[in-house]
């Protein structure tokens, strides 16, 4: 009998992997395909508009990233697009460390005359609350298995700017 109690864990689990999986898709793309158990070539695209992808003129791994200013560039453009401001800015675990240690960032942050090396997030928060801006939100990164296979649970979309309620989203 552990055998079927585990086939039904297994298959739930797979099931949460498979929306999550979706949810990824959809919010870093704006659509869903489907190409497996026969059906293939089915899409929803909810419409996800081009401004909304914004590509920084250098890499935030870069030394030249201007980080804040295209920060203040996502919320802007995040507000006209939705008509409202935007409630979080989601980032990978990887690229809030790029932010944190931003000389663009540091020096929004603590001044010119700080020193430092790197920033803190609730620094980085408050600072971004003064402009009246979204505040950043940790998302981890993990890996999950459709169909035996591994692929990333949420979706590696650099920076992700969400509404307060994102219950409309979708």
């Amino acid at each position: 009998t552990s055998a079927v109690y585990d086939d039904l864990d297994r298959l739930t689990s797979e099931m949460y992997n498979r929306a999550e999986f979706a949810l990824g898709q959809v919010r870093s793309t704006g659509k869903f395909s489907v190409n497996e158990n026969g059906v293939n070539g089915f899409e929803v695209d909810y419409g996800l508009p081009e401004d909304n992808v914004l590509t920084p003129a250098a890499l935030w791994s870069s030394a030249a990233a201007q980080i804040w200013s295209d920060i203040i560039a996502l919320n802007d453009r995040f507000k006209v697009s939705a008509k409202v401001a935007p409630g979080k800015m989601e980032v990978d675990t990887s690229v809030l460390r790029l932010i944190l240690t931003n000389e663009q960032v540091i020096q929004n942050v603590y001044g010119t005359a700080a020193g430092r090396v790197r920033a803190t997030l609730g620094d980085v928060n408050a600072a971004l609350a003064g402009e009246g801006l979204a505040p950043i939100v940790e998302v981890q990164s993990q890996t999950m298995f459709v169909d035996g296979v591994a692929v990333p649970g949420t979706d590696r979309t650099p920076v992700r700017l969400l509404p307060v309620d994102e219950s409309g989203l979708f």
